[in-house]
Formats: structure tokens, sequence, C-alpha cells
């Protein structure tokens, strides 16, 4: 577990208070699944988290009245473990809570979020930095497959081959 309040890493924290309304500070928090079923709460918000964790199958973004919620599926070839891996990100005005399947959390990420949390950003501002810290070996990936697209069109439109299809 991993929580943020006031600018400060905190490894433990009291999160009985996790889904209820006006916490007041910005803060961010990461645990586990398994972390997060021994919170005790009466929250629907906890128990749709939970389904989504399990089920991991796609990714998908829900608005709720006072948050949003996005399942991320992080494909094996981008994932840092084999199988690929689910986040979970449920956002408020005032938290940012990521729950991830894996057993601890990878110390790249830790050191981007001590980095994220000098400039006090807003729950938001953060998920941004770690989406963009999530997908950014994917950027030259697809660069490299438009480059590839282009050649190829390049290629057909200066041929004079009939069989465009059997060229693809």
């Amino acid at each position: 577990m991993l929580y943020i309040e006031d600018g400060m890493i905190q490894r433990e924290a009291d999160l009985s208070e996790l889904f209820s309304e006006g916490q007041g500070k910005p803060s961010c928090c990461f645990l586990t699944i398994g972390e997060l079923k021994k919170v005790k709460t009466d929250s629907p918000m906890q128990q749709i988290i939970e389904h989504e964790m399990e089920s991991g199958a796609y990714t998908k973004y829900e608005r709720h009245d006072t948050s949003d919620l996005i399942n991320m599926r992080i494909p094996p070839f981008s994932a840092k473990r084999e199988g690929g891996e689910t986040i979970c990100f449920y956002i408020k005005k005032d938290l940012l809570l990521a729950v991830y399947n894996e057993t601890e959390l990878d110390p790249d990420l830790e050191t981007l979020l001590k980095e994220i949390i000098k400039y006090n950003l807003t729950p938001g501002k953060m998920l941004l930095d770690l989406i963009e810290w999530y997908t950014h070996e994917d950027t030259h990936l697809l660069q490299n497959v438009e480059e590839e697209v282009t050649d190829l069109e390049d290629a057909l439109i200066s041929s004079t081959m009939e069989d465009h299809k059997k060229s693809i």
C-alpha cells in the first residue's frame, strides 16, 4: 500500500473512510486487490472495483454521480508482467485510488509518484501522468506501426501491381 496526502508518502493509513464523500485534501492511494478487500466499508463502489479487478477482461470507463471509474487492461506486450495486468482507477474530486493486481508496487512507479507529489497536482492530473507512464513504451510501438503503414501506402501508390490485397 502507498498512500499520499499533504505531499507525504505513507505506507499505512486508516482507509475505512476511503469511499466517503468530502475527504477534503487531495490524496492518492495505491492498493493491491488483496489490500482493498481488507478495507471494511459498506460502499457499493468497493464491490464494483473488486468485481472489475477479478474479471479484468477489458478496458472501460464508467461515470458515476460523484466519481469516475476506469478499468485499464494493460496488454502483455507493454505490461511489466507476463500475461498483462489490470489497474482500476477510482477518481473523485479529492481522491485518486489505483487498485492493481501486483503483490508490490513497481519501484519505477514509486519513483514517479515521488516526483508527481512535489507539484501538488489534482487527482485527475495525477491520473494523466500515470497513464502516460504506463503507455510510454506503446507510443514508440505505435510510431513504428505508423511508419510501416506509410511505407506500405507509398509502395502501393507507386506500384503498377494489380493485386493490392495480396501485397498487403
